[in-house]
């Protein structure tokens, strides 16, 4: 991982992020700084390697709603319909991630199963690295795609 730039991590996560948004939803996201709503979930998720990643997506509950009414082409949508929605499209995401970060990682990764809760919620964990990325939809929806690199002690 040593081995990208800044900006090489931006260009595979966003392209990532837009890709599997266009592709599951036909939601076309813009790379655009916001704030955040009040009323908004977190989708955290883990793969290690030789390292450790964390991506967490922070979104607000409108952008869920949306994304899970397009993935399901219904109107009427659950609250366990938008958590198990938003834990799939995390995890199509981190499996893009994994095939796009696999050459460079050079040993197989093993991915976390998705959580979800309601609310802002963060890891407490010691970070080498972060990159984060915000998107807003045509309805000014937001969502916050964070990842953060931890190295494991031995390495």
């Amino acid at each position: 991982m040593n081995s990208l730039t800044h900006e090489q991590m931006q260009s595979i996560l966003n392209n990532v992020m837009i890709g599997t948004t266009s592709q599951m939803a036909n939601i076309d996201l813009k790379n655009q700084e916001f704030s955040l709503s009040d009323d908004l979930c977190t989708v955290n998720m883990m793969f290690a390697g030789n390292c450790e990643v964390t991506i967490s997506l922070y979104a607000d509950k409108s952008f869920l709603v949306r994304l899970t009414q397009e993935v399901l082409q219904e109107q009427e949508v659950t609250a366990e319909d938008v958590e198990d929605t938003a834990k799939e499209y995390l995890n199509v995401i981190c499996g893009h991630l994994t095939r796009e970060l696999f050459p460079l990682v050079n040993k197989p990764t093993k991915l976390s199963f998705p959580s979800f809760q309601n609310g802002r919620h963060t890891l407490d964990k010691e970070t080498q690295y972060s990159c984060e990325l915000y998107y807003i939809n045509k309805d000014k929806d937001g969502v916050l795609l964070v990842l953060e690199l931890s190295m494991h002690p031995n390495e």
